[in-house]
């Protein structure tokens, strides 16, 4: 475990824990009230602090939302090493179109692009 998810309150400088022993959390943000992230290297995207939504054998980053879509990409795995276990890796880059309620996903690779980390959905 490499990092976690904190809040800071800019009006009594409190920090507040939300989420701890995480491998690389990258991404998150707030959208309709519900809080989502990605733990990169797990190749996870979650929901809350427990609902997880995705999940795939690479390194995921950058989440955006676009009607009753969720949009994050995937950068190339860069830690190769650490991932040997898995029964397979996607090393390729892209972005994936999710639909939650069908559990539908598209991927769009982003050739000659190695590392997403956020989108504009436009």
């Amino acid at each position: 475990f490499d990092g976690g998810i904190s809040v800071l309150d800019i009006e009594t400088n409190e920090i507040k824990e939300i989420k701890s022993n995480l491998y690389q959390p990258h991404s998150p943000i707030v959208h309709e009230n519900e809080f989502y992230f990605c733990e990169s290297t797990e190749g996870k995207l979650f929901r809350g602090t427990h609902t997880q939504l995705f999940s795939t054998n690479a390194f995921l980053r950058g989440i955006t939302f676009h009607k009753d879509k969720i949009i994050f990409g995937q950068s190339e795995t860069l830690y190769l090493k650490r991932l040997r276990d898995r029964p397979f890796l996607m090393v390729n880059s892209g972005i994936f179109l999710f639909d939650e309620k069908s559990k539908l996903t598209r991927f769009f690779p982003t050739l000659g692009l190695k590392n997403i980390h956020q989108i504009i959905a436009a």
